[in-house]
């Protein structure tokens, strides 16, 4: 979603979306939709490459800093972070515009059977509901 501000005599405009964030200033307001337009579609195509472009684990380490040490659940947070990169690399380095519901799907699945590779145990449907739910909250939390 992008947001314009008139600043001056230039045009402020913003964009968010799938925890990418771009920014510009323009002359004319036409000018910022438009650049505003193809940014977002870049993002939504995945080939957006700013300065800004995070990964999944930029995600969680963030969050893990700024939110995590205000809860009680600090230590459980951030030993789940800890082990989702360690156990999903491929996932974990994933762009934030990238990872979609696909990846989601086959974390749960590997998370239910557990993986033989890397010696990761299966768990039970509440342990991966718990991860959804931090993870989420991560989502929501820092890239809003």
């Amino acid at each position: 979603m992008a947001s314009y501000k008139k600043q001056g005599t230039v045009w402020r405009v913003q964009v968010a979306k799938r925890g990418v964030r771009a920014s510009g200033t323009f002359a004319t307001k036409r000018e910022a939709e438009a650049w505003a337009t193809e940014q977002e579609a870049k993002i939504l195509k995945g080939t957006f490459r700013g300065a800004g472009t995070r990964t999944l684990a930029d995600l969680f380490d963030e969050y893990g800093d700024r939110v995590s040490p205000s809860k009680g659940s600090e230590h459980w947070e951030l030993a789940r972070f800890k082990a989702f990169k360690k156990y999903f690399p491929e996932l974990a380095s994933k762009a934030l515009s990238e990872v979609d519901s696909n990846d989601w799907g086959v974390w749960r699945d590997q998370r239910l059977k557990g993986r033989d590779t890397h010696d990761l145990k299966p768990v039970g449907a509440a342990t991966v509901l718990r991860e959804i739910n931090l993870f989420s909250h991560a989502f929501t939390t820092v890239t809003a």
